[in-house]
């Protein structure tokens, strides 16, 4: 994660050279200095995660008799990210400073939304692994109408 706080541009550069899976070290580590790390909101980890949202699949993850999935979905882990830099923006009261990166929020979020409602059937499922997907959902979902101002 050091490495990741040292350069962020070379950690997403790594995160982005192929389609990252959600367990990509890097990845992980740019999610959660996402939050506390203006440096990592400010050097283009949200228009990975929204790529890495929108343009990725959940072809291989398929619901498993008990209702489980057999994978985590290639969205999970980068709409944390998104998440994150909502509530570092946020937390560190930078809404002017950083109304660019709130805007690329908002103009990205019919695209998110799209990739989200395509696996529906994943967060109905009635176990754990759903409830945090829903829970995920409904977060940025907060979050896009108290930090990046989508009331409307």
């Amino acid at each position: 994660m050091e490495q990741v706080r040292r350069d962020p541009d070379s950690a997403i550069r790594s995160a982005g050279s192929a389609q990252a899976p959600p367990e990509n070290p890097f990845l992980q580590a740019l999610v959660k200095l996402a939050v506390i790390e203006p440096r990592v909101r400010q050097s283009g980890a949200l228009s990975l995660f929204i790529r890495l949202v929108v343009d990725g699949s959940t072809s291989d993850t398929h619901i498993q008799p008990d209702g489980s999935i057999n994978n985590q979905l290639h969205w999970e882990t980068p709409l944390a990210g998104i998440i994150n830099v909502m509530a570092g923006v946020s937390n560190d009261g930078s809404m002017t400073r950083d109304s660019e990166i709130l805007q690329e929020i908002r103009e990205a979020w019919p695209s998110v939304s799209k990739t989200l409602f395509k696996d529906l059937d994943f967060l109905w499922q009635p176990n754990s692994g759903a409830d945090s997907r829903r829970a995920s959902v409904a977060l940025i979902m907060l979050n896009l109408i108290d930090i990046a101002g989508m009331r409307e």
